[in-house]
């Protein structure tokens, strides 16, 4: 159930990629886990984890390496499958290419869409404390703290499995 509250909120964000994680305590050392989750399909596509035998104070040091070692990683896509090439008659090849950049516009779009919310979600109200990945992405770390999310029972069109949690 939490790995779907991550998912959820990752979806009412508008992002594509979230990252999870967690710090626990044992002794004197603290064990850090942080993933890299797929909103789109709730698969965990990376994960990396450290323990850090330090205080307190240095704990966000130790973070921000792991952030970026989670995220210093390129994602490898899955080899394609080979198929045997169907032949195209000309008038298809035309249908092709208007699809093909259609689609190209819709991707440019939505991309152009979430940089723009990503610069409004990272507008905090105080200082902002940045991470920059090798690939150019940037983060920003958010307190910890807690939200409802989920219709509630009054809702017009509120669906019977939408509880609010």
């Amino acid at each position: 159930m939490a790995q779907e509250c991550k998912v959820e909120a990752g979806q009412l964000l508008g992002v594509g990629k979230i990252v999870n994680g967690s710090v626990g305590i044992v002794g004197k050392t603290y064990y850090l886990i942080l993933q890299l989750i797929d909103v789109r399909t709730g698969e965990i596509l990376r994960s990396v984890e450290d323990e850090c035998r330090c205080e307190i104070d240095e704990l966000l040091g130790s973070t921000r390496k792991l952030a970026k070692k989670l995220l210093s990683e390129q994602i490898v896509p899955p080899p394609a499958i080979a198929t045997k090439p169907t032949p195209i008659v000309e008038s298809e090849t035309e249908d092709i290419e208007t699809k093909a950049k259609a689609e190209a516009e819709a991707i440019a779009k939505a991309k152009e869409i979430e940089r723009i919310k990503a610069e409004e979600i990272s507008k905090p109200a105080e200082p902002e404390q940045k991470i920059t990945n090798s690939i150019g992405m940037t983060f920003v770390y958010i307190k910890p703290g807690t939200f409802m999310m989920g219709s509630p029972t009054g809702e017009h069109g509120r669906g019977k499995d939408e509880t609010q949690h």
